[in-house]
């Protein structure tokens, strides 16, 4: 895992799902892993809490062999996707607490169509609650939390008078599934989303309408390495043309060194087959970015970014998937030093990338601190500029310096949010990485996850 934990002070981001870990505890090279101290139990003045049978969805088997097919739905259930709240748009929010007995996360419906609308909004007032800091994420309508204490996903939807509420969640224990990590997580439609279950090589398909699962089961144990911890992120996923695209990282069970290589595995949403699944060792990189044309691209974190920018003999670079392909290009491989350099940037750590939604992805840019400067990995400054892909330029974003090493979009397709939590965590720096000019909010508190809700 390559991770900041959730309450950290990196400048972080998600995507369309919860995108949870009592993996085995990695060294300091791997950085710290999401913290896992709190339960995704819903809390809102008696709100069920996930191992509360009252919080399924009526007729929810939780695995059960009659559990509905994909596409289905049951009655009482609220679509993922539906529109339940007052016209207009409206923002999910998650702020973190931190409480004597550990962190505390608020959930908040936000009414509002420009990023102003955030501007001094308290989500501990507005919002349910759950014990922990794993950041949730929405889809439609809909929040998902996953839970750390027990095998469990919970709903939680917008009403009618445009509050969450406490909506159903799905047990995975009958399947044989003891741990829920939030980045293994993937809603890819109103009616399906997966789990990737590593331990026992498997995906198994869901629907978030209902709150079932469907019955499917994609077998992924061919990206099993000995010696390795496979680790697949559909937390970065991304669907193009009815295809989802999740990548996939390993670390070592002796020493924590990733591998320096990109993987994605290619589903068919619609049928659940594994369409392809391909490794390629000329970028090394997992952060999945969507463009207007369906082209998709994979680009390196701010690990790889790193240990590319230190003089290793491979470049920071992107690789694609065209529009229509399940797999990696082999004639392409963009160079992003290059890239950068032919734009007028002294190069250093290169690391992507968060698509504008009109053709631009964006990426980050930080300077080799020297010897002596002290400089550690949180405090260095990535500059944002914009790649325009077609035209294969890059230019610099003015006054969009963001200070810590993790470069994530949250919510995955524009319109995507970079947050930057103050040093205080008095207050949130949010910008909406939508078009050529971000657009920049405070809001108070420590805000670890931000999407469009509809």
């Amino acid at each position: 895992m390559r991770y900041q934990p959730a309450s950290s002070l990196a400048a972080t981001l998600c995507l369309v799902l919860a995108c949870g870990s009592d993996e085995p505890s990695e060294t300091s090279d791997q950085r710290a892993q999401p913290t896992e101290e709190g339960s995704a139990g819903a809390a809102n003045g008696g709100a069920p809490s996930l191992s509360d049978p009252s919080a399924s969805a009526p007729g929810a088997t939780d695995g059960a062999d009659d559990a509905p097919a994909s596409g289905s739905s049951s009655d009482g259930a609220s679509p993922a996707g539906a529109d339940a709240g007052s016209p207009g748009g409206a923002f999910f929010v998650q702020q973190v607490v931190d409480s004597d007995a550990g962190p505390v996360s608020y959930l908040a419906a936000v009414p509002g169509e420009g990023l102003d609308a955030l501007a001094g909004v308290d989500a501990t007032a507005l919002g349910v609650s759950f014990t922990g800091d794993n950041p949730a994420a929405a889809f439609g309508t809909s929040v998902f939390v996953a839970s750390i204490d027990e095998p469990a996903i919970a709903r939680f939807d917008l009403g009618a008078d445009g509050l969450l509420v406490a909506g159903p969640s799905l047990s995975f224990g009958e399947l044989g599934v003891l741990d829920i990590f939030y980045w293994r997580i993937i809603v890819a439609s109103d009616t399906k989303a997966y789990l990737f279950d590593s331990e026992n090589g498997r995906a198994i398909a869901w629907n978030p309408t209902t709150m079932q699962v469907t019955g499917a089961e994609i077998d992924i144990s061919e990206s099993v390495k000995p010696g390795f911890t496979l680790d697949p992120l559909a937390y970065f996923g991304r669907v193009s043309g009815g295809t989802l695209f999740v990548p996939a990282s390993w670390y070592s069970d002796e020493d924590g060194a990733s591998l320096g290589t990109a993987a994605v595995y290619a589903i068919d949403v619609a049928t659940d087959e594994l369409l392809e699944y391909g490794e390629d060792a000329r970028c090394p990189g997992y952060m999945l970015a969507t463009l207007p044309t369906g082209d998709v691209h994979v680009l390196p974190d701010n690990l790889f970014a790193e240990e590319l920018g230190l003089g290793t003999e491979q470049s920071a670079c992107s690789l694609r998937i065209a529009a229509g392909s399940t797999g990696f290009d082999p004639d392409y491989a963009q160079d992003l030093g290059a890239l950068l350099s032919a734009s007028g940037a002294a190069v250093g750590f290169v690391q992507g990338g968060i698509s504008d939604g009109s053709g631009g992805l964006y990426l980050g840019l930080a300077q080799v601190p020297g010897a002596d400067a002290g400089v550690s990995d949180d405090d260095l400054v990535y500059d944002l500029w914009r790649w325009d892909v077609a035209g294969a330029t890059a230019s610099a974003v003015a006054d969009s310096s963001i200070t810590g090493p993790l470069f994530e979009s949250w919510n995955g397709s524009p319109p995507s949010f970079l947050l930057q939590p103050a040093a205080d965590l008095a207050s949130t720096r949010a910008l909406g990485m939508t078009g050529s000019s971000p657009a920049e909010v405070s809001i108070p508190g420590n805000i670890v996850s931000l999407a469009r809700l509809r």
